[in-house]
């Protein structure tokens, strides 16, 4: 058996033990306990996909299908956060990852293992009552500068389209799901438009900072992260357009495409997490992440979906171009200290082979499974889930959700170790890692 081959069996091994004791509820009690941290986002039995137990069911429904052995007690935990899910307290926001609009993704996939009335019932329901949430609070006015929940995936409109592509097999002839598609579409549209001094809509403004200082930047920024920033608007147009939601046309786009290729670091394929309004030498960084969120991983995904909508056959081989590079990179960033989703190994991992695939040329197979030996070595039999989110404590947190948790981690070894769990996935459609 060649190597490659072997670390697709020690991440198939792998994923299957995170999994069992994921699918343990006290485990996931133990382990957000030990954490100790009051900003952490709860995640027992909350409607959360990216850090609650609503995503944690959808990896759950994958082990199901991957492990044929343990099938019983996969489906039984998954149908029992379902079950909980039904009965819990409305979720505060309704937003993709934290919200109803993720809920309602997770729930869409509990239908496809255990559909019934009454859960069908539950998420048309709670589906009219988003489509009438997002009608009640229309994107923001451009013109006056954007925060990140009013264009972000995370939390604004680039992550409604992602929900509403998503949701469209199911409600494409309703007259409000149609017009939140349409009041979505237009706002990233305006949000990625080029203005006269060179730099799209959605750009910060000093009074809506989240990490970055006014003083430092008192102009503004433009954010470039595929969570946050440009390449999240064009991703979320570019992936409803595949998907037959919406039309869009190339010219609308060019402009905006054209400034996030040029806005790279010097010569080189690495992206800042943004730049300041007086130009791309006032990176918000020094060093430069190499993640999902923010980095040459999550902009290399915006380009290959770019591609794949307009056919565009150069910038298809310039994301492959970028990804090599960041995959290739010596220097690890404060970014790649954690195996997680979001920040982390397990992202690179997932974002790379959406982009390249697994059973490709030599060089990228070998590029991949470096990182994804690297991921197999923050493994840790001691840890409660198996594996921690280093990325705001050197002591390590505990999480069991998607984006920073061992649900994360186990996405990105099954989708090493078995391709086919892309697609379909709820995780992976959300985070532009599943075409």
């Amino acid at each position: 058996m060649n190597p490659i081959s072997q670390t697709a069996l020690a991440a198939r091994k792998s994923a299957h033990w995170l999994g069992l004791r994921l699918a343990d509820r006290s485990i996931r009690e133990e382990a957000f306990f030990l954490s100790n941290r009051d900003d952490l986002e709860p995640s027992l039995n909350s409607g959360s996909i990216c850090s609650g137990d609503a995503g944690v069911m959808t990896i759950l429904n994958r082990l199901a299908i991957e492990f044929p052995d343990d099938r019983a007690l996969f489906r039984g935990a998954a149908k029992e956060i379902l079950n909980n899910l039904l009965s819990s307290e409305e979720i505060g926001d309704n937003s993709l990852f934290s919200g109803t609009a993720g809920l309602l993704i997770a729930l869409k996939d509990g239908l496809t293992f255990y559909g019934s009335q009454t859960v069908k019932q539950w998420y048309i329901s709670r589906a009219h009552d988003y489509f009438d949430e997002l009608l009640a609070e229309p994107p923001h006015d451009p013109s006056m500068g954007y925060t990140f929940d009013e264009y972000d995936l995370i939390s604004g409109a680039a992550g409604h389209l992602r929900a509403l592509s998503l949701l469209y097999e199911d409600f494409h002839t309703n007259r409000e799901y149609l017009a939140c598609l349409a009041i979505v579409r237009e706002a990233l549209l305006e949000a990625s438009q080029v203005q006269e001094d060179g730099f799209p809509n959605c750009r910060i403004m000093p009074g809506d900072y989240y990490l970055e200082s006014a003083i430092e930047l008192p102009e503004g920024y433009i954010n470039l992260g595929l969570a946050h920033g440009i390449p999240s608007v064009l991703s979320a147009l570019a992936e409803a357009s595949i998907a037959g939601a919406i039309a869009l046309e190339k010219p609308s786009l060019s402009q905006s495409l054209k400034l996030l290729m040029n806005s790279s670091v010097g010569a080189s394929l690495d992206w800042p997490s943004g730049f300041g309004l007086g130009g791309f030498e006032n990176s918000l960084t020094s060093t430069h992440r190499v993640a999902w969120c923010y980095g040459t991983p999550g902009v290399s995904l915006s380009f290959k979906l770019l591609a794949e909508c307009f056919q565009d056959l150069g910038l298809m081989r310039f994301a492959r171009q970028s990804m090599r590079h960041a995959l290739s990179q010596e220097k690890r960033t404060s970014g790649l200290i954690s195996p997680t989703f979001c920040h982390g190994e397990a992202g690179v991992v997932t974002s790379a082979i959406a982009i390249l695939g697994r059973n490709t040329n030599g060089l990228d197979a070998s590029l991949i499974e470096s990182h994804v030996s690297t991921l197999l070595n923050f493994l840790d039999p001691e840890l409660p889930l198996g594996v921690q989110n280093y990325e705001t404590a050197s002591c390590g947190e505990n999480q069991a959700g998607l984006l920073s948790g061992s649900a994360g981690v186990i996405h990105a070894l099954l989708a090493y170790s078995s391709p086919s769990t892309l697609r379909g996935n709820p995780w992976s459609s959300i985070t532009f890692t599943g075409r």
